[in-house]
């Protein structure tokens, strides 16, 4: 019997190795097709919910909150501290993603937790009167995480959740790449209005978020590749 939970232990790492491969390289490949239209929207939308909770616990309020079709948002704000509201964004969406990825790797909590994901997202949509689009998508998608909290079997969920996590993290990654140095952001950037705010130029910003995104997202893999606690749930 421990002779068993030994070879457990030992084959833990390959085994979430194997789960991030499967996780990562279908959505590279199909990362602009429809079928992943839905975890694109996500992902911007836990951009724009990080820029809003920072302005609220930073003592301001939120104007507008809005999620768009082509993949872009905004958030309008009152007050506020400009300097964590503008860091919060990229920021902020990676450590959504972090906090999620880890959660279902190191527990079997998984149905419990896409289901407080989802009751999340609905709160979020509707405490900060959130647009028509990016309301129906935070209440469609926070409805579905409910309903997969409890019907779907707790490994979905764990996979789902596992997906949710890692694609967040990569995506703010390469959100500013592409927007920052390929120079594919629409408008003006949160790293213009730093480097206009507080000095330095928007790449100074991009690499010290990517710096920082880039330590966000070793740690998360180190932690849930190695040293997965025991089971905790059903």
């Amino acid at each position: 019997m421990s002779s068993n939970l030994e070879k457990l232990k030992q084959n833990e790492p390959l085994r979430q190795l194997g789960l991030l491969a499967i996780i990562m390289v279908p959505i590279y490949f199909f990362w602009y097709g429809p079928i992943l239209y839905p975890l694109r929207i996500l992902t911007v939308f836990f951009h724009e919910a990080s820029h809003a909770i920072a302005t609220v616990f930073t003592g301001g309020r939120i104007a507008e909150f809005a999620v768009e079709p082509n993949i872009s948002g905004h958030v309008k704000r009152y007050g506020g501290n400009s300097f964590l509201v503008s860091n919060a964004g990229y920021l902020g969406s990676c450590l959504w993603g972090s906090v999620i990825y880890l959660i279902a790797a190191r527990s079997d909590w998984d149905r419990w937790i896409i289901a407080t994901l989802g009751a999340t997202l609905i709160v979020i949509s509707i405490y900060f009167s959130a647009e028509k689009f990016a309301l129906m998508f935070g209440i469609g998608c926070g409805a579905t995480m409910l309903l997969l909290g409890k019907f779907a079997p707790n490994y979905v969920c764990d996979i789902l959740l596992r997906i949710v996590g890692m694609t967040t993290m990569f995506s703010a990654l390469f959100a500013v790449y592409t927007g920052i140095f390929l120079g594919r952001s629409v408008g003006i950037s949160d790293a213009h209005n730093l480097a206009n705010q507080y000095g330095g130029t928007p790449k100074i910003w991009a690499v010290i978020w990517m710096v920082i995104m880039g330590i966000i997202i070793a740690l998360t893999l180190k932690r849930s590749i190695i040293g997965k606690r025991k089971k905790t749930g059903k």
